[in-house]
């Protein structure tokens, strides 16, 4: 897959192209349905398939108050654009004077004189342009002046609701992890460099390491099973998610306890998949009680992970 960074740096190798567009947060089912069917129609046709998104999120730039955190970061966006055998991500940087380009402009300039685009895919809600007043109608009506093909995707309906990023962030706030990993199609993740921490957990007998995951989202505080991947390997364990009630620390924070890890990961690049929330945090009447209660949730924890191996 070829990232391209700014239509300034478009080649004349990249044209005649099926093309989707949009921010992608979370690249959840519903994104994954309409980047498949690119990929699936580009190979059908035997041109390129690309998506083109943007960086950062629109609304960091139109209305900063309004921008939700994100599901996914520009470098685990790439990673799953990736999986999904696109042949080119192009993205723009968001700026206020690429928001201020009027629709038609939009169209004419980039989808036709750069990319001489042969067919796009939106999905049904779909908005581009200067105040959002691009719509797929438009799209459709200058496909008849410009040779191109427009397609809407309907949106992925699961247990009776749309799969959209706004739903997602909703189950992941009120600690529904099931649900969230269910719209995503995958475990919500979270990932950063370990930083130190206070190394109350190796007092206790359960050595964290504590990752500051910057601009996303950060779940429901509570107990959470996780998969960690790290340096190539993959290991089991339990993700603390919130502030520390029994230590009077009320600050957030992501720590996780690796089973059977004993190493030096400071300055180690975490991926941690949240597979099932456990519990909510508790505040514990004394440290014993706490470590008892630990040594539960990892036993609960690796039979969990016993049983998803069977």
């Amino acid at each position: 897959m070829k990232i391209i960074r700014g239509l300034q740096c478009l080649g004349p190798d990249v044209r005649n192209v099926v093309l989707t567009m949009g921010n992608f947060d979370g690249v959840h089912l519903g994104h994954q349905k309409i980047l498949q069917i690119v990929v699936d129609r580009a190979r059908e046709i035997g041109v390129l398939g690309m998506v083109f998104t943007f960086e950062p999120h629109p609304l960091k730039i139109l209305a900063p108050d309004r921008c939700p955190p994100l599901l996914t970061t520009f470098h685990e966006k790439m990673k799953l654009l990736q999986k999904l055998n696109l042949d080119i991500v192009l993205f723009a940087r968001f700026t206020e004077e690429f928001a201020s380009q009027h629709p038609e402009e939009f169209i004419q300039r980039i989808l036709w004189d750069k990319l001489r685009v042969k067919e796009v895919y939106v999905g049904y809600n779909h908005t581009f342009g200067r105040g959002g007043k691009g719509t797929v109608a438009m799209l459709e009506e200058f496909s008849r002046q410009y040779p191109f093909r427009v397609q809407v995707v309907e949106e992925v309906v699961i247990q009776g609701e749309n799969v959209s990023s706004t739903a997602i962030r909703n189950y992941l706030r009120q600690g529904n992890l099931e649900k969230a990993n269910l719209l995503l199609g995958r475990p919500y993740t979270l990932t950063g460099k370990v930083i130190p921490g206070c190394g109350r957990g190796r007092k206790i007998g359960f050595p964290t390491a504590n990752i500051a995951p910057g601009i996303k989202l950060i779940p429901k505080s509570g107990v959470y099973l996780a998969r960690v991947h790290i340096r190539g390997k993959t290991y089991n364990g339990l993700a603390n998610i919130g502030p520390k009630p029994t230590f009077q620390d009320s600050s957030p924070g992501v720590e996780v306890y690796i089973f059977d890890l004993q190493a030096d990961l400071y300055h180690q690049y975490l991926e941690i998949e949240l597979i099932k929330r456990i519990r909510d945090e508790i505040s514990f009447p004394s440290v014993g009680s706490l470590v008892h209660q630990i040594e539960q949730d990892v036993k609960e924890a690796r039979q969990i992970f016993k049983d998803k191996e069977k």
